[in-house]
């Protein structure tokens, strides 16, 4: 057991319905605003939002346990409930062209669950070995890692979707639009 970890068994059950009860109302949030703040100020912001929770939970986790570290899980879990959760499943279906929509949204699906499934497999191992040497919140600071790099490729590479036909999303591809 992780030292951070002092709940019991029925306190994490309920603090884990309580989240999971959380993020289902948070979707319902990205629901209104997806189509008000365009996907790409949702991607953005989500992403700051999501960087400086990152950042908080790793400073949580050296720091405290108990209770607090439920606040810091809060904090993480509205950005990604509000934008990273939902995001790429609305951005995948529209930014393949129809002959191979199909076949390309089949391969991001199931790259996004190896992700997911990989990132909930070895999060307890890199979670191990940080506390291990005596810093259990490095694992967030990897997260954050991550969504920096998130941040970057939208505002990059991925064009915005709002109010935009398949066909306009397709031509954005093409040098100079």
């Amino acid at each position: 057991m992780y030292s951070w970890c002092r709940l019991s068994p029925q306190e994490a059950i309920a603090q884990s319905v309580t989240l999971m009860v959380l993020n289902t109302a948070l979707t319902f949030v990205a629901i209104a605003l997806v189509d008000r703040w365009g996907r790409k100020s949702l991607w953005v912001t989500g992403s700051i939002a999501m960087i400086v929770s990152t950042i908080a939970m790793a400073c949580i986790f050296q720091f405290t346990s108990g209770y607090v570290v439920v606040a810091g899980v809060l904090l993480v879990l509205i950005p990604h409930a509000v934008a990273l959760g939902p995001l790429p499943w609305l951005i995948i279906s529209k930014l393949f062209p129809n002959r191979i929509r199909a076949r390309t949204v089949s391969i991001a699906t199931t790259c996004v669950w190896i992700a997911s499934f990989t990132g909930s497999q070895f999060s307890p191992m890199i979670f191990g070995a940080f506390e291990g040497q005596g810093i259990p919140g490095a694992t967030f600071l990897v997260f954050t890692g991550i969504c920096v790099f998130s941040l970057i490729f939208w505002v990059m590479l991925l064009p915005e979707t709002k109010n935009r036909s398949l066909e306009e999303i397709a031509a954005s591809w093409h040098k100079g639009t």
